[in-house]
Parts: C-alpha cells; structure tokens; sequence
C-alpha cells in the first residue's frame, strides 16, 4: 500500500539507483544516499532556534549570540558529512 514506510523506503532506494547511475554516466564523483544521517550513523549537534527578534536585530546590524553559534554549530555538523 503507497501508505507503508516499507513502500516509501523502497521509492527511496529506486530514487538512489537511477539518480545514482546518471551521475555516474555523467561522470560526476558524487553519489546519493537514500539513508537518513541517523541510519548512517552520523549525529548532528542541535541547532539553536532563531526566533524573530535574533533575524530583525541582526538584519539591524547588532552581533547576535544564538547567530555566532548557530554558525559554528553549521561549521562542526558540515564537517561530518
């Protein structure tokens, strides 16, 4: 039935084979997992939440905390992929 996770995960699993032999064909050194991160193993850290007040004081020019450690967060959980 199309409302079954195992229908889903083997959509998923056609999607990475074909989009994954075009790349290829294309000669692109890159490929798709069709895995969450959490299925590979790879643990992001949580990033903060950014409300409206951090987006408008920063769009005011203001040096935001949760913004200089959302960056790092991006930074470290880039790393890992």
């Amino acid at each position: 039935s199309w409302n079954q996770k195992s229908w889903l995960l083997q959509i998923r699993q056609n999607w990475e084979l074909c989009a994954n032999k075009h790349l290829q064909k294309a000669g692109l050194d890159v490929w798709i997992d069709h895995r969450s991160y959490q299925d590979r193993g790879i643990e992001f850290a949580a990033q903060p939440k950014l409300g409206q007040g951090s987006h408008a004081r920063r769009n005011q020019g203001q040096i935001v905390e949760r913004w200089q450690e959302m960056i790092r967060i991006k930074a470290q959980n880039k790393a890992l992929i």
